[in-house]
């Protein structure tokens, strides 16, 4: 149990997204995948941070650094909804192939509107959820924003 929480133990510096009048917060620590926009680069990017500088209020990642001011948006998944979603598309394919296999053994029984509207339902449902509640979108100014933390003990 402790080769688990060691590296836990480390990291004592946050990236600490806020949301106003919320007390739960996601926190993001060295190491970490981060998927953001910037102001000045209108497209998302993915890097890991190397390094949090918390007076100069940087992120540094293995290509560069951020300042704090530069983030737009920070994009978050959510994994329950990504495991209903290719759950859901799992089901549905495998009910158009087993209805397929099964019409090749048994012409003229199982392949009818019933089975194609369940298993197109099912993978059209589990797309959905990929596509719309997958990821979220935290734009930041108003209700959202970013702080440097260093929990530390010196």
């Amino acid at each position: 149990m402790f080769l688990f929480t060691s590296s836990m133990l480390l990291s004592q510096k946050y990236l600490q997204l806020e949301t106003i009048n919320d007390p739960q917060t996601l926190k993001f620590s060295e190491n970490d995948k981060l998927t953001f926009r910037s102001i000045s680069l209108p497209d998302w990017q993915s890097r890991r941070i190397e390094r949090l500088v918390i007076p100069d209020s940087l992120v540094i990642f293995n290509d560069g650094f951020m300042k704090l001011d530069q983030f737009d948006a920070i994009q978050t998944n959510r994994p329950i909804v990504g495991i209903a979603g290719k759950g859901f598309m799992t089901f549905g394919v495998a009910w158009g192939v087993f209805g397929i296999i099964d019409e090749l053994y048994n012409p003229g029984k199982q392949i009818d509107t019933k089975t194609v509207v369940i298993g197109s339902t099912s993978f059209l449902v589990g797309y959905g959820l990929q596509k719309l509640f997958y990821k979220r979108t935290h734009k930041l100014g108003k209700r959202y924003r970013l702080r440097l933390l260093d929990l530390s003990i010196k």
